[in-house]
């Protein structure tokens, strides 16, 4: 009699550990260990590195989660964009390597050949979240990307804000980093409409860089409206090299030539 009390309260306990472990699991308290054979194309992230910050040695995000996000940049669905925008902002605070590879397929996704963002809306939304979260990751990298593609733009409306021109609107986003690009273009393009470009770029990031490539620039330009939109944008700027009245400063640039 003895014997079975023991051996019942015995399955008793086990049955009693098994719950426990079932709800620890469930509360999503701990994770069975995976490897990438398990999860092929995921990121591994249970090794982290001193700081805290997240290491890995496989790829940030999946293909089809690439795939995916830029597929919906281009789908006119701005519910469905923004929510895209935002999980590519947040891949890519997981790590360098995370911020490297959205960075890296942003660019590959917009630098295609015959751009027409007019006609072709898919370019032209894939362009105008692509450049913003660009500039907003500060992606020094995609410099060249960006200003080479000032120009595009979208005939069919325009915006103050300069969204008819994500590459421009981009740019600007960049902030200081992109001066010394923007004043190579602005110094050695022999177009007018970069020179122009650069020009609005540098004044509208603004600060003590913008103010000294703008002074340095303004006895050497030959056309008539570059040189205004330089001058205008020296009279314009504050003690911090800042526009001070915007609106003003917009106005006074246009140039009829």
């Amino acid at each position: 009699m003895k014997l079975i009390i023991i051996i019942l309260v015995g399955l008793l306990s086990a049955g009693f550990a098994v719950m426990k472990a079932g709800q620890f699991i469930n509360r999503g308290s701990w994770r069975a260990p995976h490897t990438a054979q398990a999860f092929p194309g995921q990121v591994q992230r249970d090794e982290l590195s001193g700081s805290g910050a997240r290491t890995s040695s496989a790829a940030c995000m999946s293909a089809e989660e690439v795939s995916n996000a830029l597929q919906t940049f281009t789908s006119e669905d701005m519910s469905a964009m923004d929510q895209a925008e935002a999980l590519l902002r947040e891949k890519s605070r997981e790590s360098e390597q995370c911020r490297v590879e959205v960075i890296t397929a942003l660019m590959k996704a917009m630098d295609r050949p015959n751009l027409d963002l007019t006609r072709d809306k898919e370019s032209y939304y894939l362009w105008l979240y692509g450049a913003e979260l660009l500039g907003e990751l500060k992606a020094s990298e995609a410099l060249d990307l960006l200003v080479s593609h000032l120009h595009l733009m979208d005939r069919n409306f325009y915006s103050s804000s300069m969204a008819h021109r994500p590459a421009l609107k981009g740019v600007v986003k960049m902030g200081p980093i992109a001066i010394p690009k923007l004043d190579a273009v602005m110094r050695h393009s022999p177009d007018p409409q970069p020179r122009f470009d650069a020009v609005y770029c540098i004044a509208t990031i603004g600060g003590p860089s913008a103010v000294h490539s703008l002074r340095e620039a303004i006895d050497s330009e030959s056309d008539e409206c570059v040189s205004r939109a330089i001058r205008v944008s020296l009279e314009s700027f504050d003690a911090d090299g800042k526009i001070k009245d915007r609106m003003d400063w917009f106005f006074r640039l246009t140039c009829k030539k």
